[in-house]
């Protein structure tokens, strides 16, 4: 997409800088693998990002891809659980299934995005 300098510049600043979390229209996204996925009521304290509002415009181009699940993997193939702003390893593709018995997934995401969660005990 292209835009002019005139409506750039008419952005306004945000007083954060944007990470993972989005806002738009009261519904928070988690930005990965190219598109914003929608962060359940039930999970937002699992994923400590501050959610910058984006304006409708903005929001109306985006990509919205499956809901964010409690599970994440990064691209070294690890997969963590979400639990209160942590991410705790699980060790196995079993204990996976354990956790998961219902087959809802993981949310693939970049190790940068990974790495800004702090990590804690495994599952």
């Amino acid at each position: 997409s292209f835009t002019s300098q005139d409506r750039i510049t008419a952005y306004p600043r945000a007083e954060k800088v944007l990470e993972y979390g989005v806002s738009c229209d009261a519904k928070r996204y988690l930005s990965a693998g190219g598109s914003i996925h929608l962060v359940p009521d039930s999970l937002t304290a699992a994923f400590p990002f501050d959610y910058l509002e984006l304006d409708k415009y903005v929001c109306r181009q985006l990509s919205v891809g499956t809901a964010a699940t409690e599970f994440i993997r990064t691209p070294d193939g690890s997969i963590y659980m979400m639990d209160q702003g942590q991410k705790r390893p699980i060790g196995s593709m079993s204990r996976f299934a354990e956790l998961d018995p219902s087959g809802t997934g993981f949310l693939n995401v970049s190790s940068r995005f990974g790495a800004s969660i702090p990590t804690g005990s495994a599952m």
